[in-house]
């Protein structure tokens, strides 16, 4: 469950970085 965790996370990341350019 944890490494499911570590992905939600990096996918939230992307979507956050992808939206503030």
């Amino acid at each position: 469950m944890r490494e499911l965790h570590l992905h939600v996370w990096a996918f939230i990341s992307l979507i956050l970085m992808l939206n503030e350019q």
